[in-house]
């Protein structure tokens, strides 16, 4: 009988890891929203520019193909602008109901 136990984080031949989608990371979605909306002009362009970069490079380093990478940096672009969005909308208490 054979008792060797298969390894749990062997990434052996056919191994493939699938990462959670980044712009589904709610929480950190709207930690960068937050940050990203109590800063104005040059700030908040440098802070948006250093966390796509950061996000990139932690994509990079995980593996994924640069065309990937910038994938889910599109798309968690796309997830921290609803996200701001809905924190304009659910600031605003002016106007008519």
């Amino acid at each position: 009988m054979n008792t060797k136990q298969m390894e749990l984080f062997e990434n052996g031949p056919g191994g493939l890891l699938i990462p959670f989608p980044v712009e589904r990371q709610s929480a950190l979605v709207r930690q960068v929203a937050l940050q990203l909306s109590s800063k104005q002009g040059k700030a908040a362009e440098r802070f948006w520019k250093t966390e796509c970069n950061r996000l990139f490079g932690r994509l990079q380093a995980q593996g994924f193909c640069e065309n990937v990478a910038r994938g889910q940096v599109n798309r968690f672009a796309r997830s921290v602008q609803s996200e701001l969005e809905r924190l304009y909308w659910s600031c605003d208490t002016g106007g008519a109901a």
